[in-house]
């Protein structure tokens, strides 16, 4: 009697587990569903986006020259006009300081190996991530 019911055991744990693709499959399905949702949902009720959220933002490169206001408290490099390699330069030291004292610069480099769910669907994308800087030139109309 007792090898009867251990095999009814089995046999409905090996149920349960044939099944988990297709539900973590449908949970990934209904992520990506919300998220094209909520972008018609944010259009139909006329939402601006977030300028911060803006494919208007270009990459720079790490020969670019940027220039910060002076008074910005978030400043963390002596020089407010600097290459863009300069500030990955500092910033790499300020996360090998505060994070780890072994890290070397992963972030900047592009070596962290992670995964991403886009708000525009697709499911998990595999793939690398890196720290850049981005900028938005203004235009007429944030001019005002």
């Amino acid at each position: 009697m007792p090898e009867t019911n251990l095999r009814e055991v089995v046999a409905r744990i090996a149920k349960l587990v044939k099944g988990l693709p297709e539900r973590v499959l449908s949970v990934e399905k209904g992520y990506a569903q919300l998220a094209t949702e909520l972008s018609e949902l944010k259009e139909r009720l006329d939402i601006s986006p977030d300028p911060s959220d803006s494919s208007d933002f270009k990459a720079l490169s790490r020969d670019d020259v940027v220039k910060i206001d002076n008074e910005d408290p978030r400043m963390f490099l002596e020089n407010t006009t600097f290459q863009l390699e300069e500030w990955l330069e500092a910033l790499h030291e300020i996360l090998q300081e505060k994070a780890d004292k072994n890290y070397s610069g992963e972030w900047v480099r592009g070596d962290i190996e992670g995964q991403v769910l886009l708000a525009s669907g697709g499911g998990w994308r595999s793939g690398k991530l890196r720290l850049s800087m981005e900028f938005l030139p203004e235009t007429e109309e944030t001019k005002d």
